[in-house]
């Protein structure tokens, strides 16, 4: 990686050691690291920061902001993630799972029907997380079939 642009890179490389120096020969600088909600800094420099999303959060852009003119580039974000709590929500009939899980965002969960309950023809359904709330089954409810209603 060429720290100070492509303006007579040989003399940059062969000169300069470090690329904080950079910033001291062109007098750029971006000011302090910006820090990333949900996130931390993996790596820094005065010219590039590289972050991460904290466990079970997915990161949204690009993973590296950088400085130019005098200015950092876009952060990324970190979305949220859906809580699947252990005993679900007794209106979806759904079978409660065995501990907490967590899903990224677009992630699905496989989540089963109480017994006598289906969804479609099927006893089984997927959820899915949708900006950090989870949607149970995606195509519908289970219900309980009409044996199990009397």
């Amino acid at each position: 990686m060429l720290c100070c642009g492509n303006i007579f890179p040989y003399i940059f490389r062969t000169i300069l050691k470090e690329c904080n120096m950079c910033t001291l020969f062109l007098g750029q600088t971006c000011g302090p690291l910006l820090k990333l909600e949900n996130g931390d800094i993996v790596e820094s420099n005065q010219m590039e920061v590289t972050y991460k999303c904290n466990r079970h959060f997915k990161l949204r852009g690009s993973s590296k902001a950088r400085c130019i003119n005098g200015r950092w580039s876009e952060l990324p974000t970190c979305l949220h993630p859906c809580v699947v709590p252990a005993v679900i929500d007794a209106r979806f009939n759904l079978q409660n799972i065995p501990e907490t899980q967590y899903v990224e965002e677009g992630g699905h969960i496989l989540l089963y029907c109480k017994s006598g309950a289906y969804i479609d023809r099927y006893h089984y359904g997927w959820g899915v997380c949708q900006n950090g709330v989870m949607l149970y089954p995606m195509w519908g409810l289970c219900f309980l079939s009409y044996a199990e209603k009397e």
